[in-house]
Protein backbone atom coordinates (compact mmCIF):
# COMPACT_ATOMS: atom_id res chain seq x y z
CA UNK A 1 0.00 0.00 0.00
CA UNK A 2 1.13 3.36 -0.87
CA UNK A 3 2.06 5.99 1.85
CA UNK A 4 0.48 9.62 -0.02
CA UNK A 5 1.61 11.18 2.90
CA UNK A 6 5.23 11.05 2.81
CA UNK A 7 6.69 12.18 -0.42
CA UNK A 8 9.72 10.82 0.71
CA UNK A 9 12.02 9.45 3.76
CA UNK A 10 15.64 10.04 3.99
CA UNK A 11 17.79 9.61 6.84
CA UNK A 12 19.97 12.56 7.57
CA UNK A 13 22.19 13.88 9.83
CA UNK A 14 21.97 17.27 11.74
CA UNK A 15 24.50 19.53 13.30
CA UNK A 16 24.05 20.75 16.70
CA UNK A 17 21.88 23.93 16.85
CA UNK A 18 23.71 25.56 19.69
CA UNK A 19 26.88 25.60 17.94
CA UNK A 20 25.79 26.45 14.40
CA UNK A 21 23.63 29.35 13.86
CA UNK A 22 25.10 32.41 14.74
CA UNK A 23 23.65 35.47 16.58
CA UNK A 24 19.99 33.98 16.44
CA UNK A 25 20.40 33.20 12.26
CA UNK A 26 20.55 29.71 11.18
CA UNK A 27 21.64 28.60 7.65
CA UNK A 28 20.99 25.12 6.51
CA UNK A 29 20.84 23.07 2.97
CA UNK A 30 18.10 20.51 2.87
CA UNK A 31 19.04 17.20 0.25
CA UNK A 32 18.12 17.22 -2.91
CA UNK A 33 16.97 21.30 -2.84
CA UNK A 34 19.33 24.01 -4.27
CA UNK A 35 20.64 26.65 -2.19
CA UNK A 36 21.27 27.58 1.51
CA UNK A 37 17.76 28.40 3.64
CA UNK A 38 18.74 30.74 6.09
CA UNK A 39 16.25 30.87 9.03
CA UNK A 40 16.04 33.73 11.82
CA UNK A 41 14.99 32.67 15.74
CA UNK A 42 11.84 34.72 17.40
CA UNK A 43 11.76 32.18 20.30
CA UNK A 44 14.27 30.14 21.61
CA UNK A 45 13.44 27.77 25.33
CA UNK A 46 16.86 26.75 26.52
CA UNK A 47 17.38 24.66 30.18
CA UNK A 48 20.46 22.72 28.62
CA UNK A 49 22.34 22.03 25.28
CA UNK A 50 20.20 18.37 24.89
CA UNK A 51 17.05 20.47 25.88
CA UNK A 52 15.53 23.25 23.86
CA UNK A 53 12.93 24.78 21.73
CA UNK A 54 13.87 26.75 18.74
CA UNK A 55 11.34 28.44 16.57
CA UNK A 56 12.48 30.80 13.72
CA UNK A 57 10.95 32.41 10.63
CA UNK A 58 12.36 31.91 6.79
CA UNK A 59 11.94 35.09 4.33
CA UNK A 60 10.15 36.97 7.46
CA UNK A 61 7.62 34.68 8.32
CA UNK A 62 6.84 33.26 4.58
CA UNK A 63 8.25 30.04 6.12
CA UNK A 64 9.62 28.58 9.30
CA UNK A 65 11.67 26.11 11.17
CA UNK A 66 10.77 24.77 14.61
CA UNK A 67 13.19 22.30 16.48
CA UNK A 68 12.66 20.30 19.23
CA UNK A 69 15.33 18.64 21.46
CA UNK A 70 14.47 16.74 24.89
CA UNK A 71 17.33 14.77 25.96
CA UNK A 72 19.01 14.55 22.95
CA UNK A 73 16.06 13.39 20.63
CA UNK A 74 15.81 15.66 18.23
CA UNK A 75 12.68 16.58 15.92
CA UNK A 76 11.78 19.36 13.76
CA UNK A 77 9.36 20.88 11.10
CA UNK A 78 10.50 23.05 8.01
CA UNK A 79 8.03 25.40 6.21
CA UNK A 80 9.41 26.73 3.19
CA UNK A 81 7.64 29.81 1.13
CA UNK A 82 7.34 27.58 -1.54
CA UNK A 83 4.84 25.28 0.60
CA UNK A 84 7.07 22.99 0.51
CA UNK A 85 7.27 21.07 4.19
CA UNK A 86 9.79 18.22 5.61
CA UNK A 87 9.47 16.80 9.14
CA UNK A 88 12.51 15.18 11.20
CA UNK A 89 12.03 12.41 13.77
CA UNK A 90 13.73 11.15 15.29
CA UNK A 91 14.84 7.37 15.31
CA UNK A 92 16.57 4.94 17.89
CA UNK A 93 19.32 4.19 15.41
CA UNK A 94 20.75 8.11 16.45
CA UNK A 95 20.11 8.81 13.12
CA UNK A 96 17.14 11.04 12.18
CA UNK A 97 14.77 10.81 9.23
Amino acid sequence: MKNSFFKNVQFVTLGNLPSIQKSGVLKFTIPGRLGIIEARAKKVKAKSLTNYEWYGEINNGLGYVIVINHNGKITASISLPDSEVYEIFYTDRRRLC
